[in-house]
């Protein structure tokens, strides 16, 4: 594992330990999207670090921490297609399966998508959806802005089409655990992250500077 909430979580972890006065081994679960909410409910995981969008739909299987990053779905496209540059041609999209990008691209009150959407391919990480786009799989790629790598064979769009609050999942009414996971990161946040934004080449724009500065649980805004 790497990257920007990674490094959180081990900062997380490191507070806790220092809280507790002992040192907290961590254990490593790869997990996907989809199924890491019946593990935190199982206990086999009892936090979930990735880039997962705080909505108010998983607030019935999971608790949230603070917010840590606040992102966007936007939509990609082959450089040299630039047909696929105008915000109403989409033709076959690709979306990560189960993630709030698949639900925009699904939902029937999408009037933007509807005129030149042809098919919803689902993928399991961003890794092959990004090899199904380059390969010509699919048109375009609907997805969390903070996640496309930067390839000169792949163009964005500026257009945002979602707001993504990106928080920790952890077990149901873990309540306790949960407030000291947020104190943990609240402290985090208070210091700065930019010199950890920065390792993993990410850019904090003002609403995450505003989550920083004071810490939020205000969930993804609807859709539709």
């Amino acid at each position: 594992p790497s990257g920007f909430s990674w490094d959180l979580c081990q900062g997380v972890v490191r507070v806790l330990s220092e809280k507790l006065k002992t040192p907290l081994e961590i254990k490593v679960v790869p997990v996907s999207l989809a199924e890491s909410f019946d593990l935190l409910r199982t206990g086999k995981i009892d936090m979930q670090c990735g880039s997962t969008t705080h909505t108010k739909e998983r607030e019935a299987q999971v608790d949230f921490s603070y917010t840590f990053f606040v992102s966007g779905i936007v939509t990609a496209y082959r450089t040299d297609e630039v047909q696929y540059a105008n915000p109403t041609e989409f033709g076959r999209v690709g979306a990560l399966e189960g993630s709030t990008a698949g639900k925009a691209v699904a939902a029937p009150a999408k009037a933007m998508l509807q005129s030149n959407l042809k098919e919803v391919v689902s993928f399991p990480s961003y890794a092959e959806g990004i090899n199904m786009l380059k390969a010509g799989k699919i048109d375009t790629l609907v997805a969390d802005g903070a996640l496309l790598p930067l390839d000169p064979a792949v163009a964005v769009r500026k257009q945002q089409l979602t707001v993504e609050p990106y928080a920790l999942m952890m077990r149901k009414n873990d309540k306790a655990f949960v407030q000291a996971v947020d104190a943990a990161l609240a402290g985090l946040m208070r210091g700065g992250l930019d010199a950890m934004a920065a390792k993993a080449k990410l850019r904090a724009g003002y609403m995450t500077r505003d989550v920083w500065r004071q810490p939020d649980k205000t969930p993804a805004p609807p859709q539709f």
